[in-house]
């Protein structure tokens, strides 16, 4: 992490002082693709993609979430519906009505950077 330096006008002025120094990522994560809405068939598959980047480059890490609402989210977890939580593409099989309007974000993070949420994609199954 970088810090910003503070100019020293007494010596008091800066002992205990780490509580107002402000840190900057080492890394920045940029979203190049948000993931789309779909619109799918009941019991069909429905898939989710995001491209992201950190710079400068690096290892970075994914979990999808969903919101009946698009306020607040939820971590998804592999299981007979969803695959993929944690990787570029979500996977969303046997789509029934009770996942309509379901709406479908990704956390990205990497060491030394600030998490990033993509756009919310929305799931119409009908």
């Amino acid at each position: 992490l970088r810090i910003k330096n503070e100019v020293l006008v007494s010596m008091s002025s800066i002992i205990n002082d780490a509580n107002d120094d402000t840190q900057f990522p080492d890394k920045v994560i940029s979203i190049l693709t948000q993931p789309s809405s779909v619109g799918v068939g009941t019991t069909d598959t429905a898939t989710f993609t995001v491209s992201a980047v950190s710079t400068p480059a690096g290892s970075l890490t994914y979990q999808w979430q969903y919101s009946s609402t698009g306020v607040a989210y939820t971590n998804l977890s592999n299981d007979s519906t969803y695959s993929g939580v944690t990787q570029v593409s979500l996977g969303v099989t046997n789509t029934d009505d009770s996942l309509n309007g379901y709406y479908y974000r990704v956390n990205v993070s990497a060491t030394n950077a600030e998490t990033v949420a993509s756009s919310a994609a929305v799931m119409t199954v009908s």
